[in-house]
């Protein structure tokens, strides 16, 4: 909301401004006295403000002036592009009748009103046939990377006691690819020696991570879709950490981390950073502790399987002899997304050829 009121005031303000100083036969005559420099000093302005959007969406410097330079070498080609189609309409203008060539005479005169015109309208319709085309690409790109059998549906809230009948009730029902991971939930209060807060980091993501509680689980072997990048993977020492978190909170290996788990303390070495397939849908964590950390501490267990489309009564039978699990049906809410963006699509096509027909209507 903010990007798109700050280029419509950048673009339309100053235009806006200027038109108490409009004549009246300029309404008339487009060609009746060129624009002065403080409306070319505008639209720098509202362009300068565009290349600032874009480094600030970006998010570094050599991304943003790739970006720039991109957009700069497209409009370049573009205004080349439209001279070369202008160049050839004085000798076609010969052969068509009188009022198509007075419009085509007309667009070769006005070369620059044209130019700018034309580009305006190619990039805003390039913009829309973009979102058209991407608007699936989440959805399809993930549809393409599932492999057959990757789990859709979430069970959480299993208390250690029901480990043993949950587990028994999904093979009644033929789930038999099952693992129950034990979870708790704990807050970082310090890395090595010194004192974690939101107040430490300068980065949005750092700050939430910090504020929030990590589910931290413990496991005897490693995931399948876990690899190790540093250090060595150790069920019975250390904790064994998430490397985009390593590197967002600045843990390193042999770095002591001190949790607070409902006020009992949890405390170990990093052994080992992981990288994590977080697209397999599969039941992951940031941080795995070892086994006899949990112990003392307040735990539930989560698990992941996959459930064949009709096959519903199997979630209604477990519900029903476990009425405290909390189950996340993991297929539903994507295709609830899948009809939201449909709407969106709609709706850009909508503006698409919105725009399509009042460029013409300039031409």
């Amino acid at each position: 909301v903010v990007a798109g009121v700050l280029l419509v005031l950048a673009f339309s303000l100053p235009a806006l401004l200027r038109l108490a100083r409009v004549p009246a036969l300029r309404v008339l005559r487009r060609d009746l006295g060129a624009p002065h420099a403080g409306a070319l000093l505008a639209q720098a302005a509202g362009l300068l403000l565009v290349a600032g959007l874009l480094f600030w969406q970006a998010g570094e410097a050599r991304l943003g002036l790739i970006v720039v330079a991109c957009v700069l070498a497209l409009m370049l080609a573009s205004a080349l592009s439209i001279q070369l189609f202008l160049w050839p309409l004085h000798w076609l203008a010969r052969r068509v009748p009188a009022g198509v060539r007075l419009g085509l005479l007309n667009l070769r005169r006005r070369r620059g009103e044209t130019t700018l015109q034309v580009m305006a309208m190619s990039l805003g319709l390039l913009a829309l046939l973009l979102l058209t085309l991407v608007r699936g690409d989440l959805f399809d790109s993930w549809r393409d990377q599932a492999v057959p059998g990757t789990p859709n549906r979430f069970v959480i809230n299993i208390q250690p006691e029901q480990v043993a009948g949950v587990r028994a009730a999904l093979i009644r029902q033929g789930i038999e690819d099952v693992t129950l991971y034990p979870m708790a939930r704990a807050r970082l209060m310090q890395i090595g020696t010194r004192s974690v807060g939101p107040d430490d980091y300068a980065e949005d993501r750092a700050k939430r991570l910090v504020e929030r509680e990590f589910n931290l689980s413990s496991m005897s072997e490693l995931p399948p879709d876990n690899l190790i990048t540093a250090g060595r993977w150790s069920a019975n020492e250390g904790f064994s950490v998430e490397e985009g978190l390593a590197k967002t909170l600045g843990i390193e290996l042999g770095d002591e981390l001190v949790f607070d788990a409902g006020g009992l303390p949890l405390r170990g070495r990093v052994s080992s950073l992981r990288k994590v397939d977080w697209d397999s849908f599969r039941v992951n964590f940031f941080v795995i502790a070892p086994p006899d950390a949990f112990n003392a501490l307040p735990q539930s267990f989560i698990t992941s399987f996959y459930l064949p489309v009709g096959r519903g009564e199997v979630l209604s039978r477990l519900v029903a002899e476990f009425p405290n699990l909390t189950l996340i049906d993991v297929e539903q809410i994507m295709g609830e997304l899948r009809g939201l963006l449909d709407r969106v699509s709609a709706a850009v096509q909508l503006i698409f050829v919105f725009s399509l027909a009042v460029g013409v209507l300039e031409i």
